[in-house]
């Protein structure tokens, strides 16, 4: 069973800042690491269109799921700048800065626990621009959640693994 989520806003990535403050009983300095203002708002917005999709679409199915070993597909859509030209975004925010923010989201509240994912499937795009491989131009992400089955799981992951593999062909 394939679970389908559509996030609609411009993604933002994870980003971190380290702050050292002083634990009040020890009264030693400490480093802590906190996320960033519009990561927090980012997976904030992330949580809420979740949930209203979860109660929507998927009000059979009990949360958090429990898919076992489980595969992650994810199209990420961005405004594309006025000056940049390019078919494709090359640049940074890195993609998996970019889906931790919903992969975090989706910890406990989709699925049990994000340490189940155990093969993804990443695909950045611009939004505003026709592709074949996905149904929408505004900003924002899709992500589909499929549970391996125990008698396809093989099959399955073979299907992705032949994928990593011939563009590791192409690159030597």
């Amino acid at each position: 069973m394939k679970f389908r989520f559509i996030i609609k806003g411009e993604p933002y990535q994870y980003r971190t800042q380290a702050r050292q403050i002083r634990l009040k009983r020890s009264g030693k300095m400490t480093i802590l690491v906190f996320p960033v203002t519009h990561s927090r708002q980012w997976q904030t917005e992330v949580m809420k269109q979740i949930a209203v999709q979860k109660n929507n679409a998927y009000m059979d199915y009990e949360f958090p799921l429990n898919l076992g070993p489980t595969i992650l597909r994810a199209w990420i859509f961005r405004t594309r700048p006025k000056s940049v030209k390019s078919m494709f975004p090359d640049k940074k925010p890195d993609w998996d800065n970019l889906i931790k923010c919903a992969q975090d989201a989706f910890d406990h509240n989709v699925i049990k626990n994000d340490s189940q994912i155990v093969s993804a499937v990443v695909h950045k795009r611009w939004a505003g621009i026709d592709y074949a491989d996905c149904g929408t131009n505004d900003p924002g992400m899709i992500i589909e959640l499929e549970g391996l089955d125990k008698c396809r799981s093989a099959e399955q992951l073979n299907l992705l693994n032949t994928e990593s593999v011939s563009a590791g062909k192409r690159l030597k």
